[in-house]
């Protein structure tokens, strides 16, 4: 494999590591002809985490909410038909046509065989979710996993009565929280552990009552990084109450995420790690958003990964996940998975497919459950299924597939309703020239906010609001509030939101860096480092050591 390859996608080179290639030989992968970003692309592509849509149950007529629109050219099931055993995913099993790709055979196979109306599993009173399990009374939010009563919310585990956050674990009662993890009732706050009562801090562990503060720890009663008494603090802290001192406390907030002072990378407690926002991990490469992980490359978003490649939205619970190449979506304790897409619960010596559960022994599969020596949903025997396999890989290897993503060309979604388009945004015209799918927006007229203004004030709200139509002041779309949501907006004492869940959600994840490490320089020693902060934000970024010198 030669030092540097060209990406048959982008076209710009990208290097390879000597652990790549010794994965890729170990498992009898083609080399990738795509640069880990692209590689990254394909595989958001395949995702839709935040549209649903309101339709049918194709078998009991039943109205419900779906991750699938009504001319996807397919059948959607409900969970409860879906996971019922009136039907078997074996029943539209194809043979193996050597004239044809794997990805044609699934394609042939996709058009007939239902679809689980939503990823949901294992969850009580959480239609408007998607891309969760275990999770009870959650509404408008997508990627989470055991947690209650979250509003509005994404990529969250273990949390309990939260809205408006973003990346956040094992916490309670946050409001617009990015990165906190053990957080106790705060209100606009990034990167902050193990806190209580913080209002607008950027980068504190450890505190509690803090206000509009940066790259504290263990501290208390601190207002503006000025230290107070307990009464000076309780004098100048007040609840928000209305939508004019929130606006007021949104932007002085900014102003301290501008002023804060940046690790260049955030890692804890890792050896031999090269990546961003890492706890616990060991021999990780160009990996992001991944906890409790080793011997990993260019891995997203997961935890308690280990010894794979390529992989996205994957995570092992009880046991690790381990052995995953070009996938997402492994989850509950998966190995030797190759190019596949929510495969879960104890998954493992599958290649090539898509939502199976609980099986083993699977090429090109989808919609299975306990199943075992399946290829494209048919049933062989173990020595007819291993000569098939063979046989099948043999060719990939010539044509040098093997490995390899499905293309959006292929898939499920259109590119504009997958996570891809907020990772690489793309125009229409850029979509059809690759010969992907668009998903065309209906010119619809959004009706008048049903309410001539709402109130400044939270306290002021009559109970009657969530029978309201709202206008969203950024898109102009329609929105509404919910009781659960007035509950908890009164309870935090935070006004009504002007805007819709989506353009909140694009507010948010502006924080966030791209999965992309630069050069720069530390502002303090001018020592080199890499960092994923992007250039144009303009933040004070240091080194591991000037950094820990000043905030410890």
């Amino acid at each position: 494999m030669p030092n540097t390859l060209q990406c048959n996608e982008c076209n710009q080179s990208f290097a390879h590591l000597p652990e790549e290639t010794a994965f890729y030989d170990t498992h009898g992968l083609s080399y990738p002809k795509k640069c880990p970003s692209c590689r990254l692309q394909f595989r958001l592509a395949s995702r839709n985490d935040f549209f649903l849509y309101p339709r049918q149950c194709d078998n009991c007529k039943e109205n419900i909410i779906s991750y699938y629109s009504t001319d996807k050219p397919f059948r959607v099931f409900c969970s409860t038909c879906y996971w019922s055993d009136d039907w078997n995913g074996m029943d539209y099993g194809i043979d193996y046509d050597s004239n044809k790709s794997v990805f044609e055979h699934l394609r042939q196979i996709h058009s007939k065989i239902p679809h689980l109306s939503s990823r949901v599993i294992k969850s009580e009173n959480s239609d408007f979710t998607n891309s969760c399990s275990h999770n009870k009374d959650c509404y408008m939010s997508f990627g989470l996993h055991f947690s209650e009563k979250l509003l509005n919310s994404y990529w969250g585990v273990e949390n309990i009565e939260c809205g408006d956050c973003f990346r956040f674990t094992k916490s309670e009662l946050l409001y617009w929280c990015i990165d906190c993890s053990q957080c106790y009732n705060c209100q606009f706050c990034l990167n902050c552990q193990n806190s209580e009562g913080l209002m607008g801090c950027v980068d504190c562990a450890n505190c509690q009552s803090c206000y509009l503060s940066s790259n504290l720890r263990n501290k208390k009663y601190v207002y503006k990084n000025e230290q107070l008494t307990k009464e000076e603090y309780e004098k100048r802290v007040a609840p928000i109450y209305s939508h004019n001192e929130l606006k007021k406390i949104k932007s002085e907030w900014e102003k301290v995420q501008q002023k804060a002072i940046y690790s260049a990378i955030n890692q804890i407690n890792c050896e031999n790690c090269l990546g961003d926002n890492l706890r616990n991990c060991t021999n990780c490469k160009f990996c992001f958003e991944i906890n409790d992980s080793e011997n990993c490359l260019y891995v997203t978003d997961g935890r308690n990964i280990k010894d794979s490649v390529d992989v996205n939205f994957s995570a092992g619970k009880d046991a690790s996940t381990e052995y995953v190449y070009n996938s997402w979506g492994a989850s509950n304790s998966c190995s030797n998975v190759i190019a596949c897409s929510d495969v879960q619960e104890g998954i493992y010596n599958v290649e090539y497919c898509q939502q199976c559960y609980s099986s083993h022994d699977l090429f090109g599969c989808t919609n299975l459950r306990n199943k075992s020596f399946c290829i494209f949903n048919k049933q062989y025997n173990k020595k007819d299924y291993l000569a098939l396999k063979k046989k099948i890989v043999d060719k990939m290897r010539v044509d040098g597939t093997y490995g390899e993503f499905f293309s959006p060309r292929d898939n499920l979604f259109c590119y504009n309703e997958s996570p891809a388009q907020l990772h690489h945004p793309l125009t229409k015209e850029e979509v059809m020239e690759r010969g992907w799918q668009w998903k065309e927006t209906s010119a619809r007229q959004y009706s008048p906010s049903t309410i001539q203004q709402l109130p400044n004030d939270i306290r002021e709200v009559p109970d009657d609001t969530s029978k309201e139509i709202l206008v969203c002041d950024t898109c102009r779309k329609n929105y509404k509030i919910i009781v659960q949501e007035l509950d908890f907006y009164r309870k935090l004492n935070i006004p009504l939101p002007r805007s819709c869940f989506f353009c909140r959600h694009k507010d948010r994840i502006k924080t966030r860096n791209p999965y992309i490490l630069r050069d720069t320089e530390c502002q303090k020693c001018n020592k080199k480092i890499q960092t994923s902060y992007p250039k144009e934000l303009n933040k004070i970024i240091y080194c591991k050591d000037c950094y820990q010198k000043v905030v410890y």
